[in-house]
């Protein structure tokens, strides 16, 4: 029986380290592809908020609906499409 204060593994060759690659840099570049999604996704936003305030919906509503806070629809809406 061994006590605790005995290794269970040998000692040899505990003080080699491992060998760590040197971290490698690399440029970020702007996918396209993103850009246009994002411009996309903002043109059907801005729409969707136009086509709500057209069928006469508030702001409190539009808000309820999205599970937000007023503030945050006014602003999205001034943002976006320009609606005060």
């Amino acid at each position: 029986m061994k006590s605790g204060a005995n290794p269970a593994l040998s000692i040899v060759g505990q003080g080699q380290s491992a060998t760590v690659p040197p971290i490698r840099t690399f440029s970020v570049e702007p996918d396209p592809s993103t850009d246009a999604r994002i411009r996309l996704i903002s043109q059907l936003a801005a729409d969707r908020l136009r086509d709500l305030r057209d069928d006469g919906v508030s702001t409190a509503y539009i808000a309820q609906m999205y599970g937000v806070d007023p503030s945050t629809i006014q602003e999205m809406m001034s943002t976006i499409t320009g609606i005060r």
